[in-house]
């Protein structure tokens, strides 16, 4: 059965924060407005919905989408689909997409926006560098295998599931997010520059394959810190509530809105 509405997937929707909300969760999220309180994972879905598309949300953990479905479903009153999916392993990606493909003939849009950040295992954990790693020499070497896996291996994975479909029907967009580190290896981001370098090196191959087939294939830098109840309680441990208190009092000042982004995405 297939669905008349371009279909959007989202892969890494919702917030790599989400694993744990003991640690991360500001403890009133709700007082986000939806497009924010989600990061980028939960704007880009609530936007390609809003724009008229049926939605895919991916996630390795479904759990963590089950409000953001709801939302989107419910008080949007869109189509979306929420799907478990480990990109760095093969057979969770393969059933995802099988899954996808039983329910719609194509996929137009594909946002890969899986995330990697060393989050605390437990509630009362603390790492002052959950992105960058800090310095090199205190960067976990099997941290450092799990960011090439979600960022450059898991798109390769994710890209053999969905561009063989685009190419076949001469149309689709492919779109990557990336951010500063994929651009500058700047001090305490050993952790996750390489594989933001190996992941927009990919993106480029990929772009100059497929657009003799008609299909579009970006990688997106968001330069900036895009707002999240993750990120605040981040910046809060680590001292830096005057960041907050001044994207209060100045809106956009601090932080990267996550639902403009979304928008240019869409656009």
């Amino acid at each position: 059965m297939t669905n008349e509405k371009p279909v959007c997937v989202v892969v890494g929707a919702g917030t790599k924060y989400s694993s744990n909300k003991a640690y991360f969760g500001t403890g009133n999220d709700e007082a986000f407005m939806p497009e924010v309180r989600w990061g980028l994972g939960g704007a880009l879905p609530i936007q390609f919905s809003s724009a008229g598309y049926s939605v895919v949300i991916l996630s390795r953990s479904k759990e963590n989408l089950i409000d953001l479905q709801n939302h989107i479903s419910g008080e949007l009153e869109g189509s979306c689909a929420a799907i478990e999916c480990n990109v760095t392993d093969p057979s969770s990606v393969k059933n995802a997409f099988d899954e996808i493909y039983k329910k719609h003939k194509k996929i137009d849009v594909l946002c890969y926006n899986a995330g990697y950040a060393k989050t605390p295992e437990s509630g009362k954990e603390r790492i002052d560098n959950p992105i960058g790693g800090g310095l090199v020499e205190n960067v976990d070497t099997s941290a450092f295998d799990t960011s090439y896996a979600v960022h450059a291996s898991g798109l390769l994975r994710v890209a053999k599931a969905t561009l063989p479909s685009m190419r076949k029907s001469g149309s689709g967009t492919f779109l990557v997010s990336g951010n500063t580190m994929s651009l500058r290896g700047g001090k305490g981001f050993g952790l996750n520059a390489p594989s933001k370098f190996a992941q927009r090196a990919l993106t480029q191959v990929m772009a100059q394959e497929y657009k003799e087939y008609g299909v579009h294939i970006a990688h997106i830098i968001i330069d900036g810190a895009i707002d999240a109840p993750g990120l605040r309680r981040i910046l809060v441990d680590k001292g830096n509530s005057a960041m907050i208190k001044q994207e209060a009092e100045k809106p956009g000042s601090m932080f990267l809105n996550p639902k403009d982004i979304a928008d240019s995405f869409v656009a």
